[in-house]
Order: structure tokens, then C-alpha cells, then sequence
């Protein structure tokens, strides 16, 4: 009798323990619902993640726990494969749920990006093409290899082919591996005598014999010639027939704007960064450790000593020093005149003009290129906490800072972030 009431008691306790772990699981975590420009709410707090839309469609998740909850589930912030379960979907903009799909581990890092039209989706009889609805629109395929704007490499059967949904399936012999990027050009493509790139037909422009292919943009196609036998990477800029573009070589190539590119040489054994131009002429001399293109004639230059300056490519000039920039868009950046744990962010337009003092924990770039994009999540210390709502570009608050998290706008809907209660429960 003992032991039997002894039984009962320890499933009655484990039993309570399981519904307290799953309350405290379910309301640890921050829980996402939808904002519009005007502050009001369009979706309670529901998912645990929300993408941006596009087209009218965005990327959800929802966990729950499964039936067997690991001890592990006491921590608060742990997910363990074998304590919950993912569910992803595809939701409208107030939330209602279109589909539920499984991504693929490729394409999951893709679907949050508005530069895809497509998805990957893993199901029991393959990889299957869906649109930004969900609904599918080419496969099964063995697998998914890669995503470049609508150009996609798939396999099937072992053999790798193009794909261009709605317009042709091109076949691609001796292809073993493919990179994801944004062009809609060409896409790089693997085979055993190296990387290159194929266009829409494809045809290989780029041909396959390089250590590594990235993205093509505006015509220019950076291709890792060699490695050095001290360890120094050779890269050189191609256009979109595989001919040098321009002819020197450089040890780094980081990004690609209209009329200017950010590159780096080896000087004195150490990797300095510069701009050249279209042409290769240098725009600003390579003598910097960091430079970051924000726009076709604004970039971020760190010198020695972590000083950081915006600099204009058009007039060739340099603001006044600041411990930190973060461009937000739109010609305006967030700066802090000093690093530490109590350091705010302020406002600064692209002339060097204080817009607002720092008073900000941190500030979001907004949607660069988007009508949207004189908003920006803003945080700021409200009773000691960190509460997230939007500013404009004057640093006035649009929303009021309310929230756990909030994200950028994007067709007139944001997404916003709370981390229930769980005082409620005992």
C-alpha cells in the first residue's frame, strides 16, 4: 500500500512539475505579435518569432513543448531538441495562418530575406519550390543546394540542374555544390575542377576553376584567385563574360556599390582598406582597418585606436572623430561619443549635424531603400528596463518605447515583442 501511494504521489508531483515546467517554458520566452505605422495593434503577442512581410506574406514560428519535457526545460532560455516542437508557418498580416510548412535548414536563413521570391520546403518525399503563399511550384527534389534571386540548383537523382520556376530546367553535369546569393544574373556553382558561375541559360560564364565565387553585383563578379604561401587570399574582379574587370588583385574585396567598391591590400604585412572606383582608381588610399560602403557616395572608416568617421566620397572629405557609427539610412547615422556599459546613441545626419543628443540604448537601421524607412526601433532605459518603440528621424518617438523587441516596418506592419508574466501562476 506504501508503495503504491508512494506512486501515486511521485506521478501526481511529476505531473505537476511537467504542467510547471510547460507554464514556465511557455511564458519565459518572448512572445511576437504585429504593430502598424499608426502604433496600433493588429496581432496580440502570439508567435515566438516574426519575419518582415513581403507581399503580403511573412515567416512565423511557434514552439511548444513535447510531451516528454527534459529537466533541461527548467532553464528558461533552453530549447532543446527533445523539450519542444517548431512550427513554422506562413501568416498574412493579421496574423490568420496560410500554411504550415517544414523549411529546410538551407533556406531557412533566406526566407527572412525580401530578395527571395521562392522557398525551399523539406517534406517526406523531398524538397519542394513554393511561393511567398505557399504554394508550391516546382518538385520534389532530392535536395536544395542553393538560392539565387529565382535561380535555384537542385538535384534529383543524383544530378544537379538549374531551375527557374515558370520558365526552364536546365541540366548542369559534374555540379557537386552551389552558393546562395542575390543575383539574378548568375549563380556559383561547384564542380571537382573548382568554383564558377553559370547565367540563366546555364551557360558557365564564370568558368569552374577558382578557390570561391561570390555574389555577383553590378557587374562584378569577385572570384578567390589563390592563396599565398604566407597565407595571403588573392582576389580579383571579373565581369559577367569571366574577364578581369579590373586588373589588380586584392587581399580583400568587401563590398560592392554603385561607382565605388571597398577593397584591401597587404602593406608592410598588414591589411589595409581603401575605396577604389569603378575603374580601379583610388578613391580613398588604402590606410584604414575597417570600411564599410553605406550608400553610393557615404562610408564608415575606422582608423587606429577605434575612431570611426563618416567620409564622402564625393567630396573626398571626413566628419569630425566619434567612438561609433552605425548608418540607419536614409543619409543617417546613429553615433556615440564614448564606449562603455553607460554609453548612449544619438543622432547625426550625413553634413555632421547633431540631430538628437544620446539618450538612446540602442537604435535599428531601418529597411534601407524602403518608402518606410523614416522610422527607426529605438530603446531607451524606462524604469531601469530596456523598452523598445520607434523614432523618427529627429528622434522623436513615433511609438513609445513599450516593448521587449520591436522590429523595422515593412509594408506598413512591424513586429513587436513581450515577455509574459509569469507572476500569475503558482
Amino acid at each position: 500500500m506504501i508503495v503504491v501511494v508512494s506512486g501515486l504521489v511521485y506521478l501526481f508531483l511529476a505531473k505537476e512539475q511537467q504542467n510547471r515546467l510547460a507554464y514556465r517554458y511557455e511564458n519565459s520566452a518572448l512572445k511576437f505579435g504585429l504593430i502598424g505605422l499608426d502604433g496600433k495593434v493588429i496581432l496580440e503577442p502570439t508567435f515566438s518569432r516574426i519575419t518582415n512581410f513581403n507581399n503580403g506574406y511573412a515567416l512565423a514560428n511557434a514552439w511548444r513543448l513535447s510531451t516528454i519535457v527534459s529537466q533541461k526545460a527548467e532553464d528558461e532560455n533552453s530549447c532543446n531538441w527533445h523539450d519542444c516542437v517548431t512550427d513554422d508557418l506562413i501568416i498574412r498580416k493579421n496574423g490568420s495562418i496560410v500554411k504550415q510548412i517544414r523549411e529546410t535548414s538551407l533556406k531557412s536563413r533566406l526566407l527572412s530575406n525580401a530578395i527571395y521570391p521562392f522557398r525551399a520546403v523539406e517534406t517526406p518525399g523531398g524538397c519542394n519550390i513554393v511561393g511567398q503563399d505557399g504554394q508550391r511550384v516546382a518538385g520534389p527534389f532530392d535536395r536544395c543546394l542553393a538560392m539565387s534571386g529565382d535561380l535555384l540548383i537542385v538535384q534529383k537523382d543524383a544530378l544537379s540542374f538549374l531551375l527557374i520556376p515558370g520558365f526552364s530546367v536546365r541540366p548542369l553535369p559534374g555540379v557537386i555544390a552551389a552558393n546562395s546569393g542575390s543575383s539574378n544574373k548568375i549563380i556559383s556553382v561547384c564542380k571537382k575542377s573548382g568554383w564558377g558561375a553559370v547565367d540563366r541559360s546555364g551557360k558557365f560564364v564564370v568558368p569552374p576553376k577558382y578557390l570561391a565565387v561570390e555574389n555577383e553585383k553590378y557587374g562584378f563578379v569577385p572570384v578567390k584567385v589563390k592563396d599565398t604561401e604566407d597565407g595571403v587570399q588573392v582576389w580579383q574582379l571579373l565581369d559577367l563574360r569571366g574577364l578581369p574587370k579590373i586588373k589588380e588583385t586584392f587581399s580583400r574585396i568587401d563590398s560592392i556599390q554603385p561607382g565605388s567598391i571597398s577593397v584591401a591590400v597587404m602593406k608592410s604585412g598588414e591589411q589595409q582598406m581603401g575605396i577604389i572606383d569603378m575603374k580601379g582608381e583610388w578613391n580613398l588610399p588604402p590606410s584604414h582597418d575597417a570600411v564599410e560602403l553605406v550608400d553610393n557616395n557615404l562610408a564608415i572608416v575606422r582608423s587606429p585606436r577605434n575612431i570611426e568617421r563618416i567620409y564622402n566620397l564625393k567630396l573626398k572629405s571626413f566628419s569630425k572623430p566619434f567612438k561609433a557609427l552605425k548608418y540607419l539610412g536614409s543619409s543617417l547615422f546613429a553615433f556615440k561619443t564614448s564606449l562603455g556599459k553607460e554609453s548612449k546613441f544619438g543622432l547625426l545626419n550625413a553634413d555632421g549635424f547633431i540631430e538628437k543628443s544620446p539618450i538612446f540604448s540602442d537604435i535599428t537601421p531601418s529597411r534601407i531603400n524602403s518608402h518606410e524607412s523614416n522610422n527607426y526601433p529605438a530603446s531607451i532605459l524606462v524604469d531601469g528596463k530596456n523598452r523598445w518603440g520607434w523614432i523618427d528621424g529627429q528622434g522623436n518617438w513615433l511609438i513609445n518605447p513599450q516593448f521587449d523587441e520591436a522590429g523595422t516596418f515593412a509594408e506598413g506592419v512591424a513586429y513587436f515583442a513581450v515577455k509574459p508574466s509569469l507572476s500569475n501562476h503558482k
